[in-house]
């Protein structure tokens, strides 16, 4: 069971916003944050894979987290990521966790890093 005591790391949850050059027609994508929310944070797994000749890293993250504001947003992984501890996380699964008292989200992510 959840409590809101497990909810002890803070984050950054970020939307894309998309700007068209009108000189070029070319799209600029940039982040902006969108709400900062209390979450539990756990790692399950990874891997490394080759990515145009080099090796990267992925971590698999979840996020369980309580955001009335992220709820009621038609859920969008290409429109959001989550910043946390300096890194990025790419959103790829939203599911509901159901409590007895309050319901929470589990956000998949995965946190990919090439410097290796």
């Amino acid at each position: 069971m959840i409590t809101i005591g497990d909810l002890d790391r803070r984050i950054m949850i970020q939307k894309a916003e998309t700007t068209i050059n009108t000189t070029y027609g070319s799209a600029n994508q940039s982040w902006s944050d969108f709400s900062a929310v209390w979450a539990k944070y756990f790692v399950k797994g990874g891997k490394v894979k080759d990515e145009s000749d080099q090796l990267v890293a992925e971590e698999n993250a979840f996020f369980i987290i309580r955001d009335p504001k992220f709820t009621s947003v038609p859920f969008d992984e290409y429109n959001y990521r989550i910043s946390f501890n300096d890194k990025f996380y790419i959103i790829e699964n939203i599911r509901e966790v159901e409590n007895r008292i309050n319901d929470y989200l589990e956000v998949k992510t995965t946190e990919k890093n090439n410097n290796g």
